[in-house]
């Protein structure tokens, strides 16, 4: 599972929330960060933030789905914005969230993109 989120109190939260549901995190601060991981392994699904500093959110899906990796999307934001949301459903997110975030309806849509029964 991969983060991109450039508000390190968010990673830091999320990625806290996500290992307590035995999820191991790939927390990047950007989307040239989650680029350079090399990503020895597509994770199971991306938590990603719409507005990071130089390449945004749907920047880096717009480039992941033009080389043919379609990962299981679950975008966040602070801001909506209807433009955002039809970019996002272009690219085949599978959800797309609004800051604050709740955990259980974070921790739902996880695990329905992965396709995973949620621990109890």
């Amino acid at each position: 599972m991969a983060l991109v989120d450039d508000d390190a109190s968010v990673r830091k939260a999320l990625t806290r929330l996500l290992e307590s549901a035995g999820l191991q995190v790939l927390a990047c601060a950007s989307a040239a960060e989650f680029l350079k991981s090399g990503l020895p392994k597509a994770p199971e699904c991306l938590i990603l933030d719409i507005h990071l500093g130089g390449m945004s959110g749907l920047e880096l899906l717009a480039r992941l789905h033009s080389t043919g990796h379609e990962l299981p999307t679950v975008v966040i934001t602070a801001h909506d914005d209807l433009q955002n949301r039809r970019v996002a459903a272009e690219y085949g997110c599978t959800a797309y969230l609004l800051k604050p975030l709740e955990a259980p309806v974070l921790l739902k849509e996880v695990f329905g993109a992965m396709k995973r029964e949620m621990p109890r």
